[in-house]
């Protein structure tokens, strides 16, 4: 039996929108899927360091160190690890605990205010 109420309360779930059924796979407007590179961890990326040392890729943080505030770090992601370089010399390597796709390649990294 199906109670009668707003839709998107938890009587009526499956109805959150009138056309679109509900669920994780259900398209959303706000969300853009972008294909991501080829594999779930092939590639670079550049993040710059705040303030605390701590950056974020794929939904996981990454300690880099209060050190490297301000500068600007290369991570390299594989399948199973995240190596993280600064300068040229290899800073530290961080194991990778989600599955999550990394959809930020590069950030906005804003220049230094004068």
């Amino acid at each position: 039996m199906l109670i009668l109420a707003r839709r998107g309360t938890r009587q009526d779930p499956a109805r959150t929108h009138p056309r679109r059924p509900a669920g994780r796979d259900s398209w959303c407007p706000r969300r853009h899927h972008r294909p991501t590179r080829a594999g779930r961890g092939a590639g670079h990326l550049q993040r710059k360091v705040p303030s605390d040392g701590v950056v974020m890729v794929a939904h996981q943080r990454i300690r880099v160190g209060r050190t490297y505030a301000g500068k600007i770090v290369t991570i390299h992601a594989e399948d199973t690890r995240f190596r993280v370089i600064c300068d040229g010399a290899e800073v530290s390597i961080h194991p990778r605990t989600t599955q999550h796709p990394i959809r930020r390649w590069i950030t906005k990294i804003h220049a230094p205010r004068i």
